[in-house]
């Protein structure tokens, strides 16, 4: 075995390990939930079910949506800021789309399986193992990476580079939260959403640094 061999092997051990690590502690899907599960140690279940569901539909984009509007609505009112509020309205309406494109390809590409569907984090298919098995279009292969978080934190870091007020870092803890809340209800695993977070930051920067150069 050549060396990039063993240390791709090592890391991917490694990687499963922390996946199954988080899932066995935060996602109510895991065998052990009952006597390990984070939450359950301070929360009924039935209240951590229900904030959850909850929180995850703040990655659904409808949150992101209604920015959009709101942006909208105030450079057509406020005709002071009119070049700075539609400028945060299209960033945030191509770091949208631009993420969506992204996160389905990978998806698409990975084949990764949910853990709710498998409680493996090795359960990566690829594109040719989906094609063959007509599952191409079957979401229970969709879980790398996480398109919720993706989303939620694509709007988040748009407002970090974007806004000065300090208050903006508030809006890391809902970004956790939906990360944790697509753990914790079964449809990812801890990689896939740290793989979104990452992307999202790499997406939302090369989009708001590219549409400033375009301005000078």
């Amino acid at each position: 075995m050549t060396n990039f061999t063993v240390f791709w092997a090592t890391f991917l051990s490694a990687l499963y390990r922390v996946d199954y690590f988080f899932f066995e502690r935060l996602c109510h899907e895991s065998l052990q939930a009952e006597k390990i599960n984070f939450f359950y140690q301070y929360f009924p279940k039935e209240v951590v079910e229900s904030f959850f569901h909850t929180v995850t539909k703040f990655g659904e984009g409808y949150l992101e949506l209604f920015f959009i509007l709101i942006f909208y609505l105030f450079f057509w009112y406020d005709k002071q800021k009119y070049q700075l509020y539609k400028e945060y309205a299209w960033n945030l309406i191509l770091v949208l789309f631009s993420t969506q494109i992204a996160v389905g390809l990978l998806k698409i590409l990975f084949g990764r399986a949910r853990p709710y569907v498998f409680l493996d984090p090795e359960r990566f298919y690829g594109i040719f193992y989906l094609l063959k098995h007509d599952l191409l279009f079957n979401s229970h292969y969709y879980s790398f990476p996480s398109g919720h978080t993706i989303t939620i934190w694509g709007t988040i870091w748009l407002f970090v580079f974007s806004i000065r007020s300090k208050r903006k870092y508030c809006l890391f803890l809902l970004g956790i939260l939906v990360a944790v809340s697509r753990m914790y209800l079964g449809y990812h695993w801890f990689s896939d959403v740290i793989v979104s977070i990452g992307l999202s930051y790499i997406i939302a920067k090369w989009i708001k640094d590219r549409r400033k150069k375009k301005e000078e």
